[in-house]
């Protein structure tokens, strides 16, 4: 596959660093999106949440054609730079364009913001494609050591957390810095800044990995797993992924946390808005959950060595699912209670949502050991798709919720009906996800326990 094929290389603290970066530009625009585009599309433009929950439900349901084409195409790809970071270079400036123009809206009339939202939204979600599945490919291209994905995706971890950070806890505040009471404006201001972290991110992974995406020696492999890699049909890749069990157990548990936890995300302001009747301590609770679960990635390494992907992600989604439960079975009686039971969700949110990508990988492994294609981007295409869908999703299924209650925007109080709904959203439905993402790990560890067998057996192949 490259320069560092070898399960026993060690990458250099640079390129681990530079890599990890890309997680703060991956998350802060999904970030964004999901927690404040239903608030500035429907509050702020005035447009209807159903037809901001429809734009962006089929701009999902075209992600599981788009990821898996961009996949493709990266597989494909044949440049001197790396089959990776080639796209980085071309694709980073114009999607950190097409996200910034997705919070600039001019008064266009609401014919005309509606037209304006379709399209940059749909924009945004496609040249962001370009650079997302790439990006993830990366990593399973610049190492084939365990512990040193494991070391990397944590580090990566802690820069989405400050993604998280930075979007949940000082987005609204910088909106109304940049603002000066105009929320219009100041949203149109904080799309262009992140949308400058977003592209400055990437280009950090750009030039840190340099040397580290085996570029085109592809082509003159003829034998083993890797000439067939290089000759299969997209097909015979898409049918061989499909089939993959332990893969689709991967995508299965990353959807169901991420749209359980995205709808929580969607809905948090709200909540704290209405029922717990405090927004400040919204930015509190993100701050604090945030910290406390950076100790999730600090151990993710010794952890993963130890006990592996699998037993980890069973355990964090149990721990996820105690803090939200203990929140709804006490009914968020108190702030103590709140704060308490989100840092314990949040960090068993973590620990699960760190490993998927290591899961997903190794997945690989089974895969190529079935089947002997060993296709790294369409691979992650599913993790991709999982993710996106999962995270965005949430936003049009919180404004449907919301168009079946007796919602008033823009009131100083709500009905008991769309009070409840909220603690809902924000207790007992992430506490589900939790469940439902322990099944899927559980199933995981049957064939987790099989993958150095089948390593093994990949190698004599090779040989």
């Amino acid at each position: 596959m490259g320069t560092n094929t070898n399960v026993n290389d060690r990458l250099p603290f640079k390129v681990k660093l530079c890599y990890s970066a890309g997680g703060f530009g991956k998350s802060l625009p999904t970030v964004m999106l999901m927690a404040y585009s239903l608030y500035f599309y429907n509050n702020l433009c005035g447009i209807d949440p159903l037809i901001v929950s429809a734009v962006v439900f089929f701009a999902r349901i075209w992600d599981f054609a788009n990821d898996p084409l961009m996949a493709i195409l990266v597989d494909r790809t044949r440049s001197r730079i790396g089959r990776c970071r080639v796209w980085l270079k071309y694709f980073s400036l114009p999607a950190g364009i097409a996200f910034a123009l997705c919070f600039i809206m001019p008064d266009f009339g609401t014919s005309g913001k509606i037209i304006w939202f379709i399209l940059f939204y749909v924009l945004q979600d496609m040249v962001g494609t370009a650079t997302l599945v790439p990006i993830n490919t990366m990593l399973g291209r610049i190492t084939q050591n365990d512990a040193e994905r494991a070391g990397i995706n944590g580090m990566n971890g802690i820069f989405g957390l400050l993604a998280n950070l930075v979007g949940g806890s000082f987005t609204v505040p910088l909106v109304q810095l940049c603002g000066g009471g105009n929320e219009l404006r100041g949203f149109a201001f904080v799309g262009v800044i992140y949308g400058a972290f977003f592209v400055l991110s990437n280009l950090i992974v750009y030039w840190g990995t340099r040397g580290y995406d085996p570029a085109d020696e592809l082509k003159e492999e003829k034998g083993g797993d890797e000439g067939k890699r290089e000759h299969t049909s997209a097909g015979e890749s898409i049918k061989a992924l499909v089939t993959n069990v332990p893969w689709l157990m991967c995508v299965g548990m990353y959807f169901v946390v991420m749209v359980t936890v995205g709808i929580y995300t969607a809905s948090g302001l709200y909540y704290f808005q209405y029922n717990l009747e405090n927004t400040a301590l919204y930015s509190i609770v993100n701050a604090l959950t945030i910290f406390c679960s950076l100790a999730a990635y600090a151990f993710l390494k010794p952890a993963v060595k130890r006990f592996g992907c699998a037993k980890i992600g069973i355990g964090g989604a149990m721990i996820m699912f105690i803090g939200f439960f203990a929140r709804f079975l006490l009914h968020d009686a108190n702030t103590v209670i709140v704060i308490a039971g989100s840092i314990f969700g949040n960090i068993g949110q973590a620990m699960t949502t760190s490993l998927i990508m290591l899961m997903v990988l190794n997945a690989g492994v089974y895969g190529q050991w079935k089947t002997g294609v060993a296709h790294e981007a369409v691979l992650m295409s599913g993790y991709s798709v999982s993710y996106k869908i999962g995270s965005t999703i949430a936003t049009p299924i919180a404004g449907l919720l919301m168009g079946m209650v007796p919602w008033v925007e823009g009131a100083a109080s709500q009905e008991q009906s769309v009070l409840n709904l909220f603690f809902y959203e924000n207790t007992i439905l992430p506490a589900a996800g939790a469940l439902f993402a322990a099944f899927f790990a559980f199933l995981y560890l049957r064939y987790e326990k099989r993958f150095p067998e089948m390593r093994r057996e990949i190698e004599a192949r090779r040989r």
